[in-house]
């Protein structure tokens, strides 16, 4: 078929979450933590995949700083890990 993809799907109903919240907290899953201590657990969670990409989701809410959101993409870049952005509908 035309514009064919070999990209797998991803399904999101049971990835691992990393919510930001509006004043730039982060939640992983439903934890909150301070940006080094997510760091250290999406660290360990990548380590238990045993060569496996580890998928999360980014949840920002709508008013979370970009900045954050950022942060969380970089350490999901640095860790191999899958990070699906997930957004609020407006």
């Amino acid at each position: 078929m035309p514009g064919r993809s070999n990209s797998k799907i991803v399904s999101t109903s049971k990835m691992d979450d990393v919510r930001i919240s509006g004043h730039g907290s982060y939640y992983l899953n439903g934890k909150k933590m301070g940006l080094k201590g997510l760091e250290r657990s999406l660290s360990k969670m990548a380590r238990k995949h045993h060569g496996k990409k580890l998928d999360i989701t980014i949840s920002p809410d709508k008013n979370a700083p970009t900045e954050y959101v950022v942060n969380v993409m970089d350490i999901a870049l640095r860790l191999n890990i899958n990070g699906v952005l997930a957004m609020e509908e407006e």
